[in-house]
């Protein structure tokens, strides 16, 4: 194991290295694709800079609203990420009523949460919004 400063220096040039790459992203998609990897690969404080990027060029967008409530819940902010998904909640999109279902959830808002993911459900089969099916089966 090399010394902690050395781990240090290098994961500070890395850091740098991400920054220089974040920013040159400039296509949404893009945008939230990397903000997918990178909440994936556990970098939360970087999937949120990326996706509120996306989010800043569309408002709208549905797949980066999923996808910031995906990151807030794993940053342990479910009640934010309910918040900032809130105005599109009737928009008929099941991957966003999947994981706001899943924040209701962590607040452990069964009967709501189970509305909303009766949504995801009767849009599409999909084995995410199945395991919060479960979740909610399970706790309710």
């Amino acid at each position: 194991m090399p010394p902690a400063s050395v781990v240090r220096a290098l994961n500070a040039e890395v850091v740098i290295a991400l920054q220089q790459q974040d920013g040159s992203i400039t296509s949404v998609p893009e945008l939230i694709a990397t903000a997918c990897a990178a909440r994936d690969a556990q970098q939360l404080a970087r999937a949120e800079r990326l996706i509120r990027r996306a989010l800043a060029s569309e408002p709208a967008n549905l797949a980066a609203r999923t996808v910031l409530c995906s990151v807030l819940r794993a940053l342990g902010l479910p009640k934010k990420a309910l918040e900032e998904t809130h105005a599109f909640r009737n928009a008929n999109d099941p991957a966003l009523h999947t994981t706001r279902a899943a924040a209701l959830c962590d607040l452990r808002r069964w009967e709501e949460a189970k509305r909303e993911i009766g949504r995801a459900l009767a849009a599409r089969s999909d084995p995410e919004a199945f395991n919060v099916a479960h979740r909610i089966r399970a706790n309710a």
